[in-house]
């Protein structure tokens, strides 16, 4: 994010919330979206979030908003029953009067991200983590709506039409971040080929779309056993086909142990077939490497772009073959 953020500006926002009374600001480092800092106000932590600007999402890629710090909140609205694991939002300012861009204050989530102490983890006790996974994410994919799109904003009345949109969208961003424009374009024919069996999908199921260890929070109980504990970062939860889910897409496209796909399914449960499963798998997965080649060509991690160019080739032969 480029647009700079003094101590002042930042204690002019945290001011809004508690005054002037002292508090700690700590900026966290990780991620691309959002600039965050932890908050330590006594013995109590919190972060402080702010979203993209207009201009700092315009400048692209195409997926990324300066609007996901309000699609996070229209989802853990919609969440209710989720409310012991996710942020407890205690301040939100939407106005973009202060700074041009949405800020909010959550309270810590416990714990210690489970990416973070997966090493120490024992075997089991991973299985576990998956199993427990695979309950939540059933829970939030059991909150539907009959359209599909941003949580707060679901807009687009078949499945293939938000497809449509984000492939659109990748071929813009071919154009602006100097990635193969036949690429992105041959991507964006095979979803208008294959819009028939995406809409075999006919209610969308809420997806975190980034769902993992890296956004979920694990800690100990008093027997040892590891517990998520909070889950972060929804500012893309979307309403889309369930499969879609990014861990879901992810047991098909990177290596991992049987065992924790097993135990996913095992916490996720049964779920009713339908027709074109494979066609669809293959056409999310093809959308997830277009959204990491605009990610990484944004990034300048150029040297990685023609390994995921590679595999999306891959993916999109495989649907040539299909007929």
């Amino acid at each position: 994010m480029t647009e700079s953020l003094g101590m002042q500006t930042l204690e002019r926002l945290l001011a809004e919330v508690w005054g002037g009374a002292p508090i700690s600001l700590t900026p966290l480092a990780g991620g691309t979206v959002n600039r965050v800092w932890r908050i330590d106000r006594g013995d109590e932590a919190f972060v402080l979030r702010i979203a993209p600007s207009d201009a700092e999402a315009d400048a692209g890629p195409s997926w990324l908003t300066s609007r996901g710090l309000r699609r996070e909140l229209a989802a853990i609205a919609l969440l209710a029953e989720l409310r012991e694991v996710l942020p407890e939002t205690i301040h939100a300012d939407l106005s973009r009067e202060v700074i041009a861009s949405d800020w909010v204050v959550q309270r810590l989530v416990p714990g210690h991200a489970w990416s973070e102490v997966d090493a120490s983890l024992t075997a089991d006790q991973r299985v576990d983590l998956w199993r427990q996974t695979g309950a939540l994410c059933r829970r939030i994919h059991a909150v539907t709506s009959p359209t599909f799109g941003p949580a707060g904003e679901a807009m687009f009345a078949r499945w293939s039409d938000l497809l449509v949109h984000d492939a659109a969208g990748f071929v813009a961003d071919a154009d602006r971040f100097a990635l193969d424009p036949a690429l992105m374009t041959r991507l964006a024919d095979a979803i208008a080929y294959h819009r028939a069996t995406l809409d075999l999908v006919t209610t969308g199921s809420l997806i975190h779309s980034d769902l993992g260890p890296r956004h979920l929070f694990v800690a100990p109980d008093a027997d040892g056993r590891f517990t998520i504990t909070g889950v972060i970062d929804l500012e893309f939860a979307r309403f889309a086909d369930p499969m879609s889910e990014s861990v879901i897409e992810l047991f098909g496209m990177l290596p991992h142990d049987p065992a924790h796909e097993a135990a996913f399914w095992k916490g996720y449960g049964s779920r009713a077939a339908i027709p074109g499963e494979d066609i669809r798998a293959t056409l999310h997965e093809a959308i997830v490497l277009g959204w990491t080649l605009s990610d990484v060509a944004r990034l300048g991690q150029r040297d990685q772009i023609a390994s995921l160019a590679g595999e999306l080739i891959a993916r999109l032969d495989r649907l040539d073959a299909t007929g």
